[in-house]
């Protein structure tokens, strides 16, 4: 059974539009509407292609560059680096793995040093706290940094410079000048225990040697 197929709906709108012109006002404006909206869609997709290529050149330019001249490039770029370092075995006594922020001292932030987590974890960490020390407020010391990551909330420590500089990447050749400061960045246990604690996990001592404070 075919449908019914009314062919004077041209007539009808027509007609409804004479009667009512805001009608087509209305329909003139979606579709300018519609236009601008592709356009702008358009204009944002173009813009991200753009910046996505630019970044992907930035990177391909500083892979390429030596090891140091990569680091100035990131610290020129973001204001920091991370610099990390694999557990040493063939040492006595072993020195665990550890990480150290470059930079921070320009914008008068203290570095800061993690000891005794793998590499990628102490990049993560540290870089997490180096952009909120660089774009939201100074950490605070002495004090559980509670809401940065679940289930972790590390402390910070003021270090004597002396204490830093006996690890590399924060030695004295590559801090030049006076008055730079230093804070370790320090983990709990599983059970949120930290190393000065009678609870802490006595087997994590050696993986996170304290290093020498001093009071903020």
């Amino acid at each position: 059974i075919g449908g019914y197929v009314d062919n004077r709906w041209p007539e009808r709108i027509g007609a409804a539009m004479r009667d009512d012109p805001s009608i087509l006002q209305n329909l003139m404006e979606q579709r300018r509407q519609a236009a601008s909206d592709a356009r702008q869609q358009a204009e944002a997709e173009a813009e991200r292609r753009r910046g996505k290529q630019q970044n992907e050149q930035v990177q391909n330019w500083i892979r390429g560059l030596d090891p140091s001249l990569q680091q100035l490039a990131q610290i020129a770029r973001h204001g920091y680096d991370v610099l990390a370092c694999c557990a040493t075995l063939d040492t006595n006594p072993p020195r665990p793995a550890f990480a150290s922020t470059l930079g921070l001292q320009r914008f008068d932030r203290a570095d800061l040093i993690l000891i005794g987590l793998p590499p990628p974890t102490a990049r993560m960490i540290l870089s997490t706290l180096a952009e909120h020390a660089l774009t939201i407020a100074p950490l605070p010391t002495e004090a559980p940094l509670s809401g940065f990551f679940s289930g972790l909330a590390p402390m910070l420590r003021c270090l004597a410079v002396e204490a830093a500089h006996a690890w590399p990447f924060t030695s004295a050749d590559l801090r030049t000048g006076k008055g730079f400061r230093f804070t370790q960045v320090i983990w709990p246990d599983t059970h949120g225990n930290y190393p000065w604690e009678a609870d802490f996990d006595s087997a994590l001592h050696a993986a996170q040697p304290m290093l020498a404070t001093v009071r903020p």
